[in-house]
């Protein structure tokens, strides 16, 4: 199970991102290091606000390295932060950030950016390559707005179908003979207008985060409502939930087996054990809900359950009929 989110690609550096937003209560407690290469492109002599120096070549680059060294900045989840860059080898690191449940990192040469982005995996944290590519990850990311929802960005895993190719046309676009600040972000602009019009994150991306399915277990109080709403009879029970996914679908039962009743008020429904088969369609990931009718098709109960913190799934019922349950608290059903 996985649960562990501004820099653009700037043509101009009026195009700041914004700061990573964590949402998520699964974030790190230690302080973080972040690590990796940099691996700058081949650029037009514009785009680093130089007039006659070459386009610098692509790969390794040690006077451009420099540069980075010299002039560059780097931002870590939007906020400025000191660096080390080893010209010779193009690692660079980034110590002592404070705990979030992902990073991205963001290097500036003038209007050059390059930039990472990475769910949290452990204080010493291996950013890869920060290049193009991973500037096309870090860019779709953005524009479908997972900078403000961590959980996207440690959940979804944008396919490479959908970033190399932006990935290429950055590539060009940046090395390009008489290429300006001006024409890249027009160029970047009507490329991210295209996927955010034609496209979702879900669509773009595979899930990697915890799906819900596989067999879930756990123990807890349920009753029955009187017809004025009182506590009729409460129940011991034991849950067990069994389900299976396959995209946005989660299909399987929720067993409810009592282990012992009360009565608190006359007129409540008796409990009783029983399977309650669903298939419920998720709309926001790590939660779903299910309705249980009769055979009059008469709705008698409805379950609501999420995801937590810890990955454990709660669930809820509300009850419509007398022999329906209720939940006072909810309960917390683990794998």
């Amino acid at each position: 199970m996985k649960r562990l989110l501004c820099a653009l690609l700037c043509a101009l550096p009026l195009l700041v991102g914004c700061e990573m937003n964590d949402s998520s209560s699964s974030a790190p407690t230690a302080k973080t290091t972040l690590y990796g290469y940099l691996q700058p492109p081949a650029v037009a002599p514009a785009m680093l606000g130089q007039s006659r120096r070459g386009v610098v070549r692509s790969g390794y680059n040690t006077p451009l390295l420099a540069d980075f060294v010299s002039k560059g900045t780097c931002l870590v989840n939007g906020k400025g932060v000191s660096f080390s860059l080893d010209t010779g080898t193009s690692m660079f690191k980034v110590s002592g950030l404070e705990p979030h449940g992902a990073y991205e990192v963001r290097f500036d040469l003038a209007s050059l950016t390059l930039r990472a982005t990475k769910p949290y995996s452990g204080s010493q944290m291996n950013m890869g390559t920060v290049d193009l590519t991973s500037t096309a990850k870090a860019l779709l990311y953005e524009t479908f707005g997972a900078y403000n929802r961590v959980s996207d960005i440690q959940d979804y895993d944008i396919l490479e179908e959908y970033y190399l190719p932006l990935a290429t046309k950055l590539t060009e676009w940046v090395k390009a003979d008489g290429m300006t600040p001006d024409v890249f972000k027009s160029n970047l602009d009507g490329e991210l207008t295209t996927y955010r019009n034609t496209y979702r994150l879900t669509d773009i991306s595979k899930f990697t985060g915890n799906d819900m399915s596989g067999t879930w277990t756990g123990a807890g109080t349920l009753y029955t409502p009187t017809p004025t709403g009182s506590v009729g009879h409460k129940a011991s029970v034991n849950l067990t939930l069994k389900a299976t996914r396959e995209k946005n679908v989660l299909t399987g039962y929720l067993d409810v087996q009592i282990v012992s009743s009360t009565v608190e008020n006359s007129g409540g429904g008796i409990p009783i054990s029983g399977k309650r088969a669903f298939t419920a369609t998720i709309t926001t990931e790590g939660r779903f809900s299910f309705e249980l009718y009769n055979s009059n098709q008469r709705r008698v109960e409805t379950w609501n359950c999420a995801l937590d913190e810890t990955d454990a799934l709660v669930c809820s019922v509300t009850s419509a009929d007398i022999c329906g349950f209720q939940s006072g608290s909810p309960i917390k059903l683990h794998q």
